[in-house]
């Protein structure tokens, strides 16, 4: 058998091995995770006919908060999740221009309803889903006690005006909320590329190789990427203030 043919197998081997751990996690985790995800979904009419929220306030239950990332010490037990991503937790949508500038909280829950539905994550196929990264994500959407739902009311250029809307899973009732309105700082980024080109001559009775690299730099337009910074830092401002026992852990 070729090296090559070896390196597939090999590759195909612990595909398989990925695959099968990964769905063994999911299963011993589907009771704990799939009514939490119901009772997210359940808040989608309330959340989305509230009014706009005018003054910032928080009233948490008896679970404390943590928003944290891939961490198990502690679990986070509040998350962030777009109004517009309730009706179907299995998804990433893309429409603009919401999903333009997803922030980094507002992931999880799609995370574990795409794990539970598909078996998959992200653009990963369920052969490639490594068991660790399921079992991250599964723990903490079953730890959840809180959810601050992200409503977008409109992005022009840019200016940010929305507000959150915060849900005690418990019994799913609104706990406060904060208004959200901001202009980001405009933002260009300065991007280099690197291509190679090789070239063969003669020289007596040899080929010479010669290898060049080229450098070129661009300026890119970035108010994309400012303005999701941007809101991920009003949102981690606004709880802070209004919780200030919380835990955010990056």
């Amino acid at each position: 058998m070729s090296v090559t043919k070896k390196a597939l197998l090999l590759a195909a081997v612990l595909a398989a091995g990925c695959g099968s751990e990964a769905k063994k996690a999911i299963e011993q985790r589907r009771m704990a995770v799939a009514p939490k995800l119901a009772k997210v979904t359940s808040i989608a009419d309330q959340a989305r006919a509230l009014p706009p929220v005018k003054e910032g306030s928080l009233t948490l239950g008896a679970a404390p908060l943590v928003m944290a990332f891939l961490t198990t010490t502690p679990l986070r037990t509040g998350t962030v999740v777009y109004a517009e991503d309730l009706d179907d937790l299995s998804v990433f949508k893309d429409e603009p221009p919401h999903y333009n500038m997803r922030v980094r909280q507002a992931g999880l829950i799609q995370a574990c309803g795409q794990l539970l539905s598909k078996g998959t994550y992200g653009m990963q196929t369920a052969a490639n889903v490594h068991a660790n990264v399921a079992i991250e994500y599964l723990d903490a959407c079953a730890n959840l006690a809180y959810v601050f739902v992200l409503r977008t009311r409109e992005v022009k250029g840019r200016s940010f005006e929305g507000d959150v809307v915060a849900f005690d899973l418990a019994d799913g009732k609104p706990i406060g909320g904060f208004p959200i309105s901001f202009t980001s700082e405009g933002r260009r980024d300065q991007v280099s590329n690197t291509t190679k080109s090789v070239s063969t001559r003669r020289v007596g009775n040899r080929n010479r190789t010669t290898v060049t690299e080229t450098t070129t730099t661009a300026t890119v337009d970035a108010d994309r990427e400012q303005l999701r910074s941007d809101l991920d830092g009003e949102i981690e401002a606004a709880i802070v203030k209004l919780a200030p026992s919380s835990k955010w852990l990056n």
